[in-house]
């Protein structure tokens, strides 16, 4: 019994921790506070979650499988296509251009080790099926190290210092030409794709990202608590 509810208390955390970080930001969201609302001790909490950057991390996870779900249904090339990952990229750039804790929650992820690693993790893997046909006598190490520098030039577009007075469609293409010319791709094709970026209404899915990520966030949650309570 009590093993199961331990199981639970960590579910419950989860959830109302997910809630917190996409509703008020990730700097914002408090363990004292996130405790209180869960009527449990800080020190039970922190039996589950040693730090909030635990928590973040479970949140990334879940974000980098609901990246890969949304982007293959927004265009036909498949999942793991080079404009599937150059609309990721600038859906997350429009994302963070007009909605401030969306932005937080992004920067963050990038911002601590745990959830970093997770996104280098998961973004290695897929631009080694992106790029393989640009970068043929890669190793994985050279994928992995690039993927390493990308994932700063990533987190400056997010931030976006500095460029109040750059338009996104501008700050968008220089983006995506340094990122594609770091794995090598064609200029033809890297203007090919980045034509086909603009063309298409990636502001909308960048809304349209953040909301259905946390319905799918809430989707799961409530999911994994609803299995734990009838075991």
């Amino acid at each position: 019994m009590a093993r199961r509810e331990r199981f639970q208390t960590k579910l419950e955390i989860i959830k109302l921790a997910s809630e917190m970080f996409l509703t008020q930001g990730y700097t914002d969201a408090s363990t004292k506070k996130l405790a209180e609302e869960l009527d449990i001790s800080l020190g039970n909490l922190n039996y589950h979650f040693p730090t909030k950057e635990h928590l973040l991390a479970e949140l990334t996870t879940r974000l980098c499988d609901y990246h890969l779900i949304v982007m293959e249904t927004e265009i036909d090339e498949g999942r793991t296509s080079l404009l599937a990952y150059l609309l990721e990229l600038t859906s997350m750039m429009a994302i963070c251009e007009e909605n401030e804790v969306a932005k937080d929650l992004y920067t963050s992820v990038y911002k601590h080790s745990m959830s970093l690693k997770l996104i280098r993790e998961s973004d290695t893997e897929k631009v080694k099926h992106i790029f393989a046909e640009y970068c043929p006598d890669w190793t994985d190490e050279d994928f992995a190290l690039t993927e390493n520098a990308v994932s700063g030039l990533e987190y400056a577009s997010l931030m976006r210092e500095n460029a109040d007075d750059v338009p996104l469609d501008s700050r968008v293409v220089k983006t995506l030409r340094v990122v594609m010319k770091a794995y090598n791709v064609p200029e033809e094709i890297r203007e090919q794709k980045i034509q086909k970026v603009l063309s298409l209404d990636y502001r909308r899915i960048g809304r349209q990202f953040i909301e259905g990520f946390t319905e799918y966030v809430e989707m799961i949650n409530e999911q994994a608590l609803k299995e734990a309570h009838g075991k």
